[in-house]
């Protein structure tokens, strides 16, 4: 009798769970710092090359 209601509310429960690992992952240690660093390098080296700063150093 209420089918209706069953996708809005398993969306927001889906919504809501995903939410909550969010929060969760926020206050976790990470478990791999290696990769990180690594990201952090990645993302700052792509910085680099198409930001600005690289276009100052040509």
């Amino acid at each position: 009798m209420l089918d209706f209601l069953k996708p809005p509310v398993e969306s927001f429960q889906d919504f809501i769970v995903l939410s909550g690992r969010a929060v969760r992952n926020i206050f976790r240690s990470p478990h791999y710092v290696n990769d990180i660093f690594i990201q952090m390098d990645n993302t700052f080296s792509s910085r680099w090359t198409t930001s600005e700063w690289g276009r100052s150093l040509s």
